[in-house]
């Protein structure tokens, strides 16, 4: 029999929980994969085993904001046997992945920022000619 063994460790983190009114939560999750396997003549596999450890954390809308954590940490193998007693090749792999989903508040680009200014000058501009206006022909009709 052939093991691989090493010291793993595996932890997912969320910070904030949620975006408030966005409707949306936060979620993090990381996985390790182990495996061992051996391949007779013929390339079939003859046995294999594998080792799989996976954490996640998850915040909904309306929880209480705050950030939650998960972790693991031991030791994983995977084995493989070639009871025939034949020639072949091994093959062994660890695989990490990691996942997660925040949500964000939209920054507005700066030519938002500029279109607005622009647009709250035109009204100004607008309302000043109008009460502008508005004087003039009061004052007539009090002459």
């Amino acid at each position: 029999m052939v093991t691989f063994s090493f010291d793993a460790a595996v932890s997912a983190n969320t910070t904030l929980g949620y975006t408030p009114g966005a409707l949306e939560g936060e979620a993090a999750s990381a996985t390790l994969r182990l495996y061992a396997g051996a391949f007779g003549a013929d390339d079939a596999a003859v046995l294999a085993g594998t080792h799989e450890h996976s954490v996640s954390v998850m915040y909904q809308d309306g929880d209480v904001p705050g950030g939650a954590s998960d972790s693991w940490s031991g030791l994983m193998s995977a084995s493989f046997s070639n009871l025939g007693h034949q020639s072949g090749r091994g093959e062994f792999w660890a695989e990490a992945s990691i996942g997660g989903r925040s949500v964000i508040s939209a920054v507005p680009e700066p030519g938002a920022w500029g279109m607005l200014l622009a647009g709250l000058g035109l009204l100004g501009v607008v309302a000043r000619r109008a009460s502008a206006q508005a004087n003039r022909c009061l004052s007539r009709r009090m002459s």
